[in-house]
């Protein structure tokens, strides 16, 4: 089986990384049963429900480590973003770790009916899987038809936001939405034009506040990311029109409505550039605007 370009909303940084594996194709393991029907090679598998999920997933380590989170609010409050973000990183280690674990198990085939099962017809060992992942912080997702784990945010925000200050809230609220509501899935951005510059003006904001502190890494590659997104565009949904070469006018007109309402936010002041130059070209891609593209 090609596990290749599996999308893991992981948030080092640049918050998604992919997660490429190629192997053969897993054999069923040996509490299957495995009946194999003349003529149309249908597979019927009766998957043993005594699979015990805790010797091949230390389910605890994520529930131990949102309780040590915790403690820590609470013993050194001046310390909250060092803190969250230490949390975070060995989060998404964690998250990583069992992805390796899922998708070299011998039954992942029986477990991917989560993502594509026929008729509805999930395995019940697959049903029991999840209830196990999401009790214990984990959230399965999918990607091309095949499942992954990932950050449980309803789990992660449990407990966890109301003993964090604004600026660590608004850091949170913000990490959270970048995996519950991904910008961009198979190189085009899936978002409105409205939300999109939204989210750079968001992100600049928060890089404003954070200087001082630990959330500015994070902060300001996401703030650089959505200009980038903004400006340019992604493979599949680029800025300026493949056949016109004209700028998308709904991006434009948020920004534009952007810099009226926020004009002193570090994403209207660069709004506002672009869309001067924009403006003097008529909005065509020329070689004064991708001098300015290239200069940045």
């Amino acid at each position: 089986m090609n596990y290749n370009s599996i999308l893991i909303p992981v948030l080092s940084l640049i918050f998604f990384a992919c997660q490429n594996r190629t192997q053969e194709s897993p054999s069923v393991p040996n509490s299957a049963h495995i009946e194999i029907e003349s003529g149309n090679e249908k597979l019927n598998e009766t998957i043993s429900q005594s699979q015990n999920w805790d010797k091949t997933f230390n389910w605890s380590r994520i529930p131990m480590l949102r309780e040590q989170l915790i403690l820590d609010l609470e013993s050194d409050p001046n310390e909250t973003d060092q803190t969250l973000i230490r949390f975070l990183d060995d989060y998404e280690a964690l998250v990583r770790e069992f992805n390796n674990i899922l998708f070299d198990l011998d039954n992942y085939d029986s477990l991917n009916t989560l993502a594509h099962a026929q008729d509805g017809n999930i395995h019940e060992s697959a049903r029991e899987f999840k209830k196990q992942a999401e009790k214990n912080g984990l959230r399965i997702a999918s990607s091309e038809g095949m499942i992954y784990f990932t950050i449980h945010t309803g789990y992660l925000n449990s407990n966890v936001y109301n003993q964090l200050d604004l600026v660590s809230r608004e850091f949170l609220s913000l990490y959270i939405e970048e995996i519950d509501h991904v910008c961009c899935k198979d190189a085009a951005i899936i978002i409105s034009d409205r939300e999109l510059v939204e989210r750079a003006l968001n992100w600049g904001n928060l890089l404003e506040k954070s200087y001082d502190l630990e959330y500015r890494r994070l902060a300001e590659s996401r703030f650089n990311y959505y200009i980038d997104l903004v400006f340019i565009g992604i493979d599949n949904t680029p800025s300026f029109d493949w056949q016109t070469g004209y700028f998308n006018r709904g991006i434009f007109e948020s920004m534009n409505e952007i810099i009226g309402k926020y004009p002193n936010s570090i994403a209207a002041k660069q709004f506002k550039e672009f869309s001067e130059v924009l403006v003097s070209e008529n909005f065509k891609l020329t070689a004064k605007v991708k001098a300015y593209l290239d200069s940045r």
